[in-house]
């Protein structure tokens, strides 16, 4: 149960996100906004990090693993992030934000080409139907 309420919490915020920012993004630049949205998220984590003692597990983490998130981070969060912004600010977001939601497509692929994960038929078919949604929306 508290699984499902959980999706629900993430499905709503990520709902409502995009309509923020895009008012947002009515008043400062792309680059402004992914920064503010950054300092806050980074006050966020150390207010948690710190007031629920779980700063062990963040300075336990090994090079390895500090070096993927890192990776990760200046790809979906500074790089991706910057470019999506730009776009949303000058875009529809009804179409804009289905067609960045896609990465479910990217992400298909390469978990197949890169960590051997099956390929079955309900994925082919999802896949299907993204690319189709997005063809729906394009911009």
């Amino acid at each position: 149960m508290q699984t499902k309420l959980l999706l629900i919490l993430v499905l709503l915020c990520w709902g409502v996100t995009p309509i923020i920012e895009k008012v947002g993004l009515k008043g400062t630049t792309p680059f402004a906004g992914v920064t503010i949205r950054s300092i806050a998220i980074t006050i966020g984590l150390l207010v948690i990090t710190f007031m629920t003692g779980r700063a062990k597990e963040v300075f336990g983490t090994g090079g390895k693993e500090i070096l993927l998130f890192t990776l990760s981070g200046v790809l979906a969060g500074l790089i991706a992030m910057i470019a999506y912004f730009e776009v949303l600010k000058n875009g529809n977001t009804s179409a804009v934000v289905p067609i960045a939601a896609s990465y479910p497509l990217v992400t298909a692929i390469l978990s197949y080409l890169i960590l051997g994960e099956a390929f079955t038929t309900p994925k082919v078919i999802g896949t299907v139907l993204i690319v189709s949604g997005i063809w729906l929306v394009k911009i």
